[in-house]
């Protein structure tokens, strides 16, 4: 019998998908977002947008905070914007 899907909230997610891809860059030097993208059957985009945001988490942990991936994304672009005008 096989295990219903286990169900992640989006900050649960992009640490776990890096952790993952961490862990295939550490067996294979040549592993690429499309290929762990790939391997874990999401897109690309998603892949890296996901990846994107673990890292900026490192940074400014109160992105765990936010209840919606867009909340995050717009924290980020927000972000980048100051970092531009600065």
């Amino acid at each position: 019998m096989n295990s219903p899907p286990i169900k992640m909230d989006w900050q649960e997610r992009v640490i776990e998908i890096e952790r993952y891809h961490k862990s295939r860059l550490r067996e294979d030097i040549k592993q690429t977002i499309e290929t762990t993208a790939k391997e874990l059957n999401r897109s690309t985009s998603r892949t890296s947008e996901d990846l994107m945001i673990a890292s900026w988490i490192k940074t400014y942990p109160k992105i765990l905070k936010f209840t919606t991936i867009q909340e995050a994304l717009d924290f980020i672009r927000d972000k980048k914007r100051e970092q531009k005008l600065a």
